[in-house]
């Protein structure tokens, strides 16, 4: 038996504690009182903007910050920025572009010195403020550029009022959902979703003083990718039937050059500009990829057909061909260290995701099959143990104290924990297999004390099991795998319930009838109905 923690000891951990609760309750406080401010920058206009959503009440209104550069008579041009950065990345670029335009620059809303605080950060909302942002200008239709996600509002824009563009310019932007991340709109989400909890734990949970609000890395920049749905894009852009400039570097690795090149193969009337270099040279080099923008401006200004009806024709015909994923070169280098890292992440949201995901990866070609088992098995057991400790260092304090001992005697726990010792390995070892049960059972057992080492074993056989069967049921089934984890998902813990039912039935009312003491029981009933019949 353990010796008992020294008292001091004790209080020393107290008093660290309730240091850091108080520190944190000073630290929100402060932010909260003193909001850090939202400057405008030099050259920048405001204007507020109706709030596309019912629930902020039909009179709301957001502040949108903007710059209008270059002759107000000029033709338009709509420049959308990136995320996590505002417009003033793309000034240098917008500044290129106003000798015979008219640049408007704006902040999208959460972002620079736009109004934070809005109910909807996705791009599809994002193309409604600049729909409306043209309309308070007077603007009735304009040359769209977007730059990295700023593709995703361009290309929202143009499905949503196709009449208010006259051309697209894709600067090392977003589009299609298959080469985003992890390819697949449910595990990016997981991803998505992790980012955000982290940033928002960040944010309440450490005592910064408000250093941490406006960080590059913030909860707008969050919120956006986690409340778009980039599934729409590729609609958005297998639908457009206008002009489309694309530049791109060779090098991204933010979003790779396999999605320029799907981009252009969507899109009939598109054109392909390749640059050497990475996803900055937009920022680091705004005078070059102005002087291929401009001359694509001009040409459209003036009427000129790029195409000619053949070529036109044959484009529109490989468009309607299926995505080709052999076109897509396998995850090496960085971008390999990326992807695993990715998969580890969306296991602490969705292990089944993860473990899908990383099979359509492996049944696409771009990550091989024991990379992928390793990375998703290595986030899941970091993730199961995390849980375990939970309820080791949260659970058992708890347990000891109102208004937990109210309920839990410590009788109960004896009796609990030396049940879980006896049983707890098929406990968890079935868990694994039956969702719902997870957390339950991993915290518990942090909550009982069992041996971590015993607990982590445990494990890591279910999950040597459970990880390489999922990929590699994701890997054969493709596509499909997701709706059918989503059905073992939904149904797969009252399965588990009715066969436990029906084992128990079986166990202790059908087979014991067929034993001489059930076939006596049969026989006495049966004579009873019918001396009771007579």
């Amino acid at each position: 038996m353990n010796p008992p923690e020294p008292r001091r000891g004790r209080s020393l951990w107290r008093l660290m504690a309730l240091g850091y609760i108080a520190l944190l309750i000073v630290s929100n406080t402060v932010r909260l009182i003193d909001p850090p401010e939202r400057f405008l920058s030099p050259g920048q206009l405001t204007i507020s903007l109706p709030i596309p959503d019912r629930s902020a009440g039909s009179d709301a209104t957001a502040k949108i910050a903007y710059r209008d550069l270059g002759p107000v008579d000029a033709p338009p041009i709509l420049l959308i920025h990136g995320t996590p950065v505002a417009s003033r990345a793309v000034v240098p670029l917008a500044r290129q572009l106003a000798g015979n335009y008219r640049v408007i620059v704006p902040d999208m809303p959460g972002f620079g010195a736009s109004q934070m605080h809005i109910p909807d950060y996705s791009y599809a909302t994002h193309g409604v403020y600049m729909r409306a942002l043209l309309d308070a200008l007077g603007i009735t239709s304009v040359h769209a550029v977007g730059y990295s996600q700023g593709g995703g509002v361009i290309l929202s824009l143009a499905d949503q009022a196709p009449e208010r563009v006259r051309s697209l310019t894709m600067v090392s932007a977003i589009g299609v959902l298959e080469l985003e991340l992890l390819g697949d709109y449910h595990a990016n989400r997981a991803v998505y979703a992790a980012q955000y909890g982290l940033i928002v734990g960040a944010k309440w949970l450490l005592p910064h003083f408000g250093a941490l609000d406006d960080m590059v890395l913030s909860v707008p920049y969050a919120r956006n990718l986690l409340e778009s749905d980039q599934r729409l894009l590729r609609d958005a852009l297998e639908g457009y039937t206008g002009d489309m400039l694309i530049t791109h570097g060779r090098g991204d690795g933010f979003v790779p050059l396999e999605a320029a090149l799907e981009h252009h193969r969507l899109v009939a009337r598109s054109e392909l500009t390749l640059f050497e270099g990475g996803h900055l040279i937009p920022i680091f080099e705004p005078a070059m990829i102005a002087a291929a923008i401009l001359p694509f401006l001009d040409r459209v200004e003036s009427g000129e057909e790029a195409f000619d009806a053949a070529t036109l024709a044959e484009r529109r015909r490989r468009a309607a061909e299926p995505f080709d994923w052999s076109a897509v070169q396998a995850f090496s280098g960085i971008r390999l260290a990326v992807m695993l890292l990715l998969l580890a992440v969306a296991t602490y949201v969705s292990e089944d995701l993860a473990c899908i995901a990383a099979g359509l990866l492996v049944a696409r070609g771009m990550l091989e099959f024991v990379p992928a088992v390793g990375a998703c098995l290595a986030g899941i057991f970091t993730g199961d143990v995390l849980l375990y400790l939970g309820g080791r260092l949260f659970g058992a304090a708890a347990v000891g104290r109102a208004p937990v001992r109210w309920l839990v005697s410590a009788d109960r726990l004896a009796q609990s924990r030396a049940w879980f010792e006896r049983r707890g390995a098929v406990v968890l070892l079935v868990s694994r297999f039956v969702p719902g049960t997870r957390v339950p059972s991993y915290v518990a057992a942090g909550v009982l004390g069992m041996s971590i080492w015993r607990f982590s074993a445990l494990l890591l056989l279910a999950g040597a099991i459970w990880t390489p069967l999922i990929v590699g049921l994701a890997w054969a089934a493709g596509s499909s795998a997701l709706p059918m984890i989503e059905s073992y998902q939904r149904f797969g813990l009252a399965m588990a319930v009715g066969l436990a039912a029906l084992i128990w039935l079986a166990l202790r009312v059908v087979l014991p009838i067929f034993s001489e003491r059930g076939k006596r029981w049969l026989h006495t009933g049966a004579s009873s109905r019918q001396r009771e019949s007579q």
